[in-house]
C-alpha cells in the first residue's frame, strides 16, 4: 500500500561531480512567481496552478529502485516572495485501498503505515543537509531537519501548512 516515490530536484548543472548526475541530469524545473498563490484547502482547483508545468518523470524507490511507478503522480510548484507552494495529485486505480491513518504529529512510526507524500529540500545544495516534509492521506505532517547526509532530527517542526 505504501507509496514511496524518489523525488528529485537539480536546479543548477554541476556536471558529472554532482551525486546521482546520470538519474538527474535532465530533471530540470524552473519554479515560477505567477503573482497568486493557492488556498490551502486540498484541491488544485486555484487560477495559480493554471498553466503551471507538471512534474511527472518520477521513479520508484521501493519496492522496485528506479523502477516505473506503478501509479501516476503529478506535481507542480510556484512560490512567492514568502513561501514555496508544492500541489501534488497522488493517484490510486483503487481508491478504496488508500490508507489513512490518524496519528500523531512527527510519529513517523506509525504514519507510515499509511499512503503519504514527502518532499526533501536541499536548499544549501551541499547534499549534507536539508528539510523533509511529509503528509499522509489523513493529512498528519511528519517534518524533520536533515543532517550529515543520512540522520534527521524530528524535534525540528517547521511552521507549514498542508
Amino acid at each position: 500500500m505504501n507509496k514511496i516515490i524518489l523525488f528529485i530536484f537539480f536546479f543548477s548543472l554541476f556536471g558529472n561531480n554532482e551525486p546521482f548526475y546520470n538519474y538527474k541530469h535532465d530533471k530540470v524545473y524552473k519554479i515560477i512567481n505567477n503573482g497568486l498563490i493557492p488556498l490551502i484547502d486540498g484541491k488544485l482547483n486555484d487560477a495559480c496552478w493554471l498553466n503551471v508545468e507538471d512534474i511527472n518523470s518520477f521513479t520508484q524507490l521501493e519496492p522496485n529502485y528506479n523502477g516505473i511507478p506503478s501509479e501516476k503522480t503529478t506535481v507542480k510548484i510556484i512560490q512567492d516572495e514568502y513561501a514555496i507552494y508544492i500541489g501534488a495529485r497522488l493517484f490510486d486505480g483503487n481508491s478504496k485501498l488508500i490508507a489513512k491513518k490518524f496519528v500523531n504529529r512527527d510519529d513517523f512510526a506509525k504514519l507510515s503505515m499509511s499512503d503519504w507524500f514527502s518532499i526533501s529540500i536541499d536548499s544549501h545544495h551541499d547534499h549534507q543537509t536539508g528539510y523533509e516534509f511529509i503528509i499522509n492521506a489523513a493529512g498528519v505532517q511528519f517534518d524533520s531537519f536533515l543532517f550529515d547526509d543520512t540522520d534527521e532530527e524530528i524535534n525540528w517542526d517547521g511552521v507549514w501548512e498542508s
